[in-house]
């Protein structure tokens, strides 16, 4: 986290913090004390080379290669390529065809190259998310458990990189219009969320089968819902990335 990044620079002890993953054996990038960048992962390990790819359309943003894009600033899925990349997942041709393709390994993970030449990392494309702990958690049978509430018309659960999963909620019109004749109203309305809350401790419990980190801690209201074109894909799927920057501040204070 970039609050504790900072700590330790003010104190004067220098973090040399990498990135990788076990497939990638497992280095990718790492600062070195000549490009100390805080708030990044440092440059690009030596031979290996980097995508930054444009969900929306899948064009190179930037990439390490001679003569391609070289765009700084803008986040993209990372994609990489070296001799330190897998081969693929032992006896399972099914999950290695989901992440590599002629040799580039998709590693479901935002950045973007800094304007320092560095690689910082903003988030997930992909749907798991990592918990602080490093438990894998899947959000959609979360979700889809609490879609099953006539109170709730929409959700995604949120927690990368922290302690626990929180979820943003849109909640049913319909089913609370005596709280409110707008969305807006009822998000705003504190016993409208203390049901809510109630319903999802309910239905995401040990009883319906979850596992304790994939209990939801906290919710928070929306006052409107996510939308096609916006939040949501045109088959209705959500927008991870979209919903997360739209309301960081909100997911904020269930971390605060």
């Amino acid at each position: 986290p970039i609050h504790v990044d900072e700590f330790f620079n003010n104190i004067g002890i220098p973090v040399l913090e990498g990135y990788g993953m076990t497939e990638t054996c497992p280095v990718l990038a790492v600062r070195t004390w000549g490009k100390l960048v805080i708030g990044s992962v440092g440059p690009i390990y030596p031979d290996t080379d980097i995508r930054i790819v444009d969900i929306s359309n899948g064009d190179f943003i930037y990439t390490t290669e001679k003569g391609g894009s070289a765009k700084r600033g803008i986040k993209g899925e990372i994609h990489a390529r070296g001799p330190q990349v897998m081969r693929g997942y032992y006896k399972n041709p099914e999950a290695t065809d989901k992440v590599l393709k002629d040799g580039w390994m998709n590693t479901g993970d935002l950045g973007m190259i800094t304007f320092n030449g560095t690689l910082k990392i903003v988030g997930r494309s992909k749907e798991t998310v990592v918990l602080l702990g490093g438990e894998n958690v899947e959000p959609v049978p979360i979700e889809n458990k609490l879609s099953e509430s006539p109170l709730i018309d929409q959700v995604m659960v949120v927690g990368q990189d922290k302690k626990y999963l929180a979820a943003l909620v849109v909640p049913s019109l319909e089913q609370f219009k005596d709280y409110g004749d707008t969305l807006e109203a009822i998000a705003k309305n504190e016993e409208v969320a203390k049901l809510l809350r109630n319903e999802v401790k309910k239905l995401v419990s040990s009883e319906a089968g979850f596992k304790s980190f994939e209990k939801v801690v906290d919710v928070r209201l929306l006052p409107k819902p996510f939308e096609v074109g916006d939040e949501l894909t045109n088959l209705f799927k959500i927008k991870r990335h979209v919903v997360t920057d739209k309301y960081q501040d909100v997911i904020n204070t269930m971390y605060d």
